[in-house]
């Protein structure tokens, strides 16, 4: 669709007319684009006196297009008109809609029997372990540590439908990052163990003592720190040492780092 340099309709081709429901003997004006349709991406370049392209996403009648607004100017750089190029992704949103309900389904169905799985190892080994010899302790703990992985794939996995859908939450508070990372690397201790790799902790002096204070969602952090040291250990070679460094405070109050360094 191209209009002239006062915004008028002097073009639009026949897929154009197809995508808009528009029909071919239909005069196609400024005033028709705004009033029966509520589309009219032109006036995101007047508005804007943008230069460069701009891209939309928008809905018209039942279908979803994505519009790519352009203005065109002459030798002299002053603006002649403005077109738009449109693409129907209407097919595309309802393949995106499928795959977030298959990834919801699966994962909600893999949840059950996985939280089954976990809640009953973890019943053996805290109440029957001395009836345990120490090779069978060792296999259920290797069963309960893969389970909880698996918990947490899971949990990747919801998550990605959520931010897929821009539903993601935060739930922010105070807390402190140190312990965070601590209570991290307990946790990958046992699978550090396995390739004989130390893990350790690396936290600033402060006037908390050791703490760092910072606001975030502490479960998002936990999830971050546990993908980091997961591919840590994963890539790290036997004998190796993983570190969890926590930097920031001592040079500024507003910002903290946290990185994750093997060798």
């Amino acid at each position: 669709i191209m209009t002239d340099a006062a915004g008028e309709v002097f073009l639009i081709n026949p897929a154009a007319r197809k995508m808009l429901g528009v029909a071919v003997e239909e005069a196609v004006t400024a005033k028709y684009l705004k009033e029966k349709l509520g589309f009219y991406p032109f006036d995101l370049v007047h508005a804007t006196h943008a230069s460069e392209t701009l891209r939309e996403e928008l809905k018209v009648n039942d279908r979803f297009l994505h519009s790519i607004v352009s203005p065109v100017n002459d030798t002299g750089g002053a603006a002649v008109g403005v077109v738009v190029v449109l693409r129907d992704i209407t097919e595309q949103k309802a393949l995106d809609h499928r795959k977030e309900e298959f990834v919801s389904i699966v994962s909600h169905e893999l949840r059950t029997p996985l939280t089954s799985i976990t809640g009953a190892l973890d019943i053996v080994l805290k109440q029957y372990a001395q009836g345990l010899t120490e090779k069978q302790a060792r296999y259920l703990e290797m069963a309960l540590d893969s389970a909880q992985k698996l918990n947490g794939i899971v949990d990747d996995l919801l998550d990605v439908a959520k931010v897929e859908r821009g539903k993601l939450s935060m739930r922010m508070g105070a807390l402190d990052l140190a312990a965070l990372a601590r209570d991290a690397v307990e946790r990958f201790r046992a699978a550090g163990e396995q390739k004989n790799i130390t893990l350790g902790v690396r936290a600033p002096d402060t006037k908390f003592g050791g703490e760092v204070r910072i606001v975030a969602d502490a479960d998002r952090l936990t999830q971050v720190i546990n993908n980091l040291l997961s591919n840590a250990i994963k890539f790290t070679p036997d004998g190796g040492r993983i570190e969890v460094d926590i930097f920031g405070p001592q040079v500024s109050r507003s910002f903290v780092g946290l990185s994750i360094w093997n060798n």
